[in-house]
């Protein structure tokens, strides 16, 4: 384990203590979803209380939370994960079990309603992926089963996920992303399309099915789905030396993709990892560790890693990294995440908050730009968070990520 300098530890915390304004004094019109609004704000200074609690002024703290909880209703009809109930609602549930008082589960008990009601349908007919999709409520039904021992929820998530699945072989299954997805990279698919990448892809619905996996009442369904969505991923892999990278964006597809955790291999080393201990499956684990050592070896250039934040940036592959060393114990694991911690604080230090700028592409003609972005998925917030999580603050905010 890295054992941080004080020195290291006061560039840190500098960083942090630029971004915390930022967040307290952002416009109050913007979104309140997860990963781009001010719940995403919120949780970000939830930690920096935590971490260093004369970073956050204590009232304007309060009125964020009080605007939050004034604006549920307004969100109560969006069930997407990234800007919607689900995410907002799974930051009260967090927020409730950390705080210093008894936990209260029965306040979000209303959110359980009207998600059993999006639910309990014949057939699901939406997006299976995380940000929009079937993976995004799983989040939130985990806090919900750890917590409260919650299992309704849940139990629709994984029927749904169940019914969708197709087996390929009688031990590998996958889901397809529906016909008419955003998210399908082809203008015209001819046959559907199975999405590799943890934000829009399969490796969601294996992250959201391993909390239910390791719960007695729903672990029956939900084991044999995680076993055969796992082997079908790791059969999945790509010549790495031809490529570079043994994921590419697409199943069948073979395509040289960045390292991020929306994409790629260090994502889905990360995801293999964690189904390969919670089945005890030593062939998961191992192809786990191949593509993280090799996602390890990978440049900036390589990696088209352009910016800092979580999604595709400097700062997410350093909490990928670290977790990954947590779970598989390579050196070269916590090499990999204290270089791209390291390339993070750079990234301050050359152009000071501007180094966080999310890198973006204008849609008309391609061009690239980068613009100042305050949220938890591509900017400061979650810059932030996952600066804290490197001086050893608990990253338990990473289930929202299905990193955990």
């Amino acid at each position: 384990m890295h054992i941080m300098t004080q020195c290291q530890f006061n560039r840190l915390e500098a960083i942090v203590a630029e971004i915390v304004p930022n967040l307290l004094e952002a416009p109050t019109d913007e979104p309140i979803g997860l990963m781009s609004g001010r719940a995403g704000h919120a949780l970000a200074v939830w930690y920096a209380r935590h971490f260093n609690s004369d970073l956050v002024d204590e009232n304007q703290f309060s009125e964020m939370l009080s605007e939050l909880q004034g604006a549920v209703p307004y969100v109560s009809k969006d069930h997407r994960f990234s800007r919607g109930l689900p995410g907002v609602a799974w930051l009260f549930e967090l927020l409730l079990w950390e705080q210093d008082d008894p936990y209260l589960a029965e306040f979000n008990q209303n959110v359980d309603r009207i998600l059993l009601n999006l639910l309990q349908v014949e057939s699901w007919q939406g997006e299976i992926e995380l940000m929009e999709g079937l993976s995004g409520l799983a989040p939130y039904a985990a806090r919900r089963l750890k917590q409260a021992n919650q299992t309704a929820v849940y139990k629709e998530i994984i029927r749904h996920f169940s019914d969708l699945a197709v087996w390929i072989f009688p031990d590998q299954c996958t889901w397809p992303n529906p016909p008419n997805s955003p998210y399908n990279m082809k203008s015209q698919p001819e046959e559907p399309e199975h999405n590799l990448g943890l934000a829009h892809g399969v490796p969601a619905v294996l992250a959201a099915l391993i909390a239910p996996t390791q719960h007695k009442d729903l672990s029956s369904v939900a084991k044999p789905l995680l076993q055969g969505g796992a082997n079908w991923l790791a059969a999945q892999r790509q010549d790495s030396d031809e490529l570079e990278c043994h994921y590419g964006y697409l199943a069948g597809e073979p395509s040289h993709s960045r390292l991020g955790w929306c994409y790629g291999d260090a994502s889905n080393a990360l995801i293999l990892a964690r189904a390969g201990a919670v089945l005890n499956d030593k062939a998961l684990i191992q192809a786990a560790r191949t593509v993280a050592l090799h996602a390890a070896s990978r440049s900036p250039e390589a990696g088209l890693v352009r910016d800092g934040g979580l999604c595709h940036g400097s700062a997410g592959l350093s909490l990928i990294f670290s977790l990954l060393h947590t779970l598989l114990g390579d050196p070269e694991l916590q090499n990999a995440a204290e270089f791209w911690l390291e390339d993070t604080i750079k990234r301050y230090e050359n152009h000071g908050l501007n180094g966080f700028d999310a890198y973006r592409y204008e849609p008309e003609n391609g061009k690239p730009y980068f613009v100042a972005d305050t949220g938890f998925l591509a900017g400061y917030a979650g810059v932030a968070l996952a600066l804290m999580a490197a001086t050893e603050q608990s990253p338990d905010w990473g289930d929202c990520l299905l990193l955990l």
